[in-house]
């Protein structure tokens, strides 16, 4: 072996006793990308509404078993609307003990969660609905609930197959003179690990508050966690 062959040979042992090595240590240790490991949560109440922020949060208690579905009955999809303070209470905590070393560089851990709520005063144009309707749920939702008096209801996809067009839902708030105070948005993305795997999911909501604080219009594409497993 030449001594120019020999000595490249000797470059490219050391390289790999000692630089590859430490090229695995680096890129085993670098932080995680907000891909592997993002956590966000933004609560926006109408900062010239004192009452806002009591709204937006009592909504996001509803959950399914919630008295606000008791006309409903016993429907099994209501077990898929989540208490969004339940989760961030659950996120929190999370973050709380969580160790991020454990995620980035070569490890598979993903931990993402994604929550914005919004709640707005109500500007009495129907295009504002629309919007925020096509924004949060792209213009069609898998639930409806329509509580605009005590002998109106209107539900899931799931247990009918259908329900009134969001037009004709509009067009009833209106010719009945119900006045609206808030508009709620909810949206959320999240690939969360559970004991038994990662679970992914995102969904929206749109929710109309009248000026008794009652939400009587509650939309929705969320789904069962349990249909999302991905790992």
């Amino acid at each position: 072996m030449s001594n120019s062959s020999f000595n490249f040979f000797i470059i490219v042992l050391g390289f790999l006793l000692l630089g590859l090595p430490i090229i695995l240590i680096h890129y085993s240790t670098v932080p995680p990308t907000p891909e592997q490991f993002y956590s966000e949560i933004n609560i926006i109440d109408a900062v010239q509404d004192g009452r806002s922020a009591i709204i937006l949060n009592d909504t996001a208690k509803i959950n399914g078993s919630s008295s606000y579905w008791s006309s409903l009955g016993a429907l099994p999809e209501l077990s898929y609307i989540n208490n969004l303070t339940d989760l961030i209470k659950e996120e929190e905590n999370f973050l709380a003990t969580v160790d991020t070393q454990n995620y980035g560089g070569f490890k598979k851990n993903i931990h993402i969660f994604n929550l914005t709520m919004r709640i707005s005063l109500w500007d009495n144009n129907t295009d504002t609905f629309y919007s925020e309707y096509n924004a949060t749920l792209n213009g069609s939702s898998t639930f409806m609930f329509v509580k605009l008096d005590i002998e109106t209801d209107a539900y899931s996809t799931f247990a009918t197959g259908q329900y009134p067009s969001i037009n004709n839902i509009m067009g009833e708030i209106d010719s009945r003179g119900v006045q609206l105070k808030y508009i709620i948005t909810v949206n959320f993305n999240a690939n969360i690990e559970k004991t038994d795997g990662n679970y992914k999911i995102s969904f929206g909501r749109v929710i109309l508050i009248d000026v008794n604080e009652f939400p009587i219009l509650f939309l929705s594409n969320e789904i069962s966690w349990s249909l999302v497993k991905v790992s």
